[in-house]
């Protein structure tokens, strides 16, 4: 249930990979086409007066598209318009990962625009000019991008984060990685922050001393100006760590819920049973943990739990195309055989139940038999990074009387998920959608665009929430 933010904009090569009858309109067709029959969120979200309004705004964009080609990127910006509508933040466009031949993949993005930077006279400038804060060279941390950021204003962009060094394939030099924005009426900052596909997020962003940190993709650090520009590359694949911080006091950092990582979380918190059974405090990071499946979060739930948990149950649309999704997924040999055997039944039910919801409404109670003592006090640390099914996670354990939730409110892209990839009839385009509704919908008492709200918060500005979380376990009892 991995989530990103559906309005983008991509500039594509001219004649890469499309044919010249893709046209612009026979995409948007299919696309809102597509949606209204397979999107789980489409009845709720064009109930009364709003489908009026998206009938209209349909029209007024497919008017738009007639003049264009699907290559254009005009086309691109509308279709993402058009999926905007719905404010899901698990709707969403993409672009077919292009493998092979490197002149093909740098040809796919070649249009990108680019700024022409030479290196002497950046470290020149850096060091008798600029007196800005941000404009340095900086590196991204566990990543292979280093970018020079300058003044390069432009319609509302301030800043511009220019590849110096890259892959040299998906990336090269002198293409534009994202953009800082002007800042809103309350002053807080947005990036335009480029994918490796080179799709695009609107994100917020942060910047403290030596540190320009992206919500939901992570850090960078600040370069010296006529240092080598070395990127900090990631060497360790297990996303997930644990840290004694004190005798007392734990550190888990989940930043991600990946269903390719469920293996790694179930190992790592077998391995650390004995250290992770005996600390009395924990925090557990899962700032900016963008989703991924509840499989992985399982092997925490027996640390956290205290008593019954009441959980939505969800309902998914029948279709064609969902059928299809779960039919994919029992064939998927790094899920485990008892959730593959469960696809393949539900797969046959949605073909039987085509045109309604599969899966019973109201609420459910978790409950869990085998328990740990250990830990006694527990800090989760959010912010609006922690979607999907890390709000999943959170919504279990703050129900626990072991759970202090920490930070800021969570991302709120939780109602409509179990998502989908359908490819467009032609192109290189793919369509993102969610198959399931969360029973809180019917009930009232929905999610979305509204995040769970913390039972401490910290101010985005404070230096270490770390820190926080550590002092806050030290003063309650």
């Amino acid at each position: 249930m991995r989530f990103r933010f559906a309005f983008f904009f991509y500039f594509i090569a001219t004649g890469a990979t499309f044919a010249q009858d893709c046209t612009c309109t026979t995409s948007f067709d299919f696309l809102t086409e597509h949606i209204s029959v397979n999107y789980s969120g489409y009845g709720d979200k064009t109930m009364g007066q709003a489908a009026d309004s998206l009938r209209l705004f349909t029209q007024q964009l497919r008017l738009q598209t007639e003049p264009l080609l699907q290559k254009d990127s005009a086309c691109w910006a509308l279709c993402n318009r058009w999926l905007s509508w719905f404010h899901d933040g698990h709707l969403y466009m993409r672009i077919k990962q292009v493998e092979g031949n490197p002149n093909e993949i740098r040809a796919l993005y070649a249009a990108h625009e680019r700024i022409p930077v030479q290196k002497n006279e950046l470290i020149a400038y850096l060091k008798e000019q600029s007196t800005d804060t941000l404009e340095d060279i900086w590196a991204m941390d566990e990543g292979n991008y280093c970018v020079a950021l300058l003044k390069k204003p432009s319609a509302n962009r301030v800043y511009a984060g220019i590849i110096l060094q890259a892959d040299s394939v998906y990336w090269t030099p002198g293409q534009v990685k994202f953009e800082m924005l002007a800042p809103d009426s309350n002053g807080a900052i947005k990036a335009r922050y480029f994918m490796r596909d080179h799709s695009e997020k609107i994100l917020k962003a942060t910047f403290n001393a030596n540190k320009l940190n992206f919500e939901e993709i992570g850090q960078w650090s600040r370069m010296q100006a006529d240092a080598a520009c070395t990127p900090q590359k990631k060497t360790n694949p297990m996303p997930y760590s644990i840290e004694a911080l004190d005798s007392n006091t734990l550190l888990f950092r989940v930043p991600t819920m990946g269903d390719q990582y469920w293996k790694s979380m179930d190992s790592l918190v077998k391995a650390e049973k004995k250290r992770l059974g005996s600390m009395p405090n924990w925090i557990i990071d899962c700032r900016n943990n963008g989703g991924g499946s509840d499989i992985t979060f399982k092997p925490l739930l027996p640390y956290l739990y205290t008593n019954r948990v009441k959980l939505d149950r969800m309902q998914i649309l029948a279709t064609t195309d969902n059928a299809e999704k779960f039919t994919k997924l029992k064939s998927d040999k790094n899920l485990p055989w008892i959730n593959r055997r469960y696809y393949g039944y539900l797969a046959g039910k949605l073909k039987r139940r085509n045109g309604s919801f599969v899966g019973n409404s109201g609420t459910f109670t978790y409950r869990l038999f085998k328990t740990t003592s250990m830990p006694q006090k527990v800090v989760i640390l959010t912010n609006r990074g922690c979607a999907s099914s890390c709000e999943q996670f959170i919504l279990y354990a703050q129900q626990s009387k072991k759970v202090t939730l920490m930070g800021e409110s969570t991302g709120g892209v939780l109602d409509f998920s179990n998502l989908h990839e359908s490819p467009f009839p032609c192109g290189n385009w793919t369509i993102w959608y969610p198959t399931s509704r969360s029973n809180r919908v019917p009930a009232g008492r929905g999610l979305d665009n509204v995040g769970i709200p913390p039972h401490v918060s910290i101010n985005q500005k404070d230096a270490d929430w770390i820190q926080a979380a550590r002092q806050f376990l030290r003063t309650t009892h």
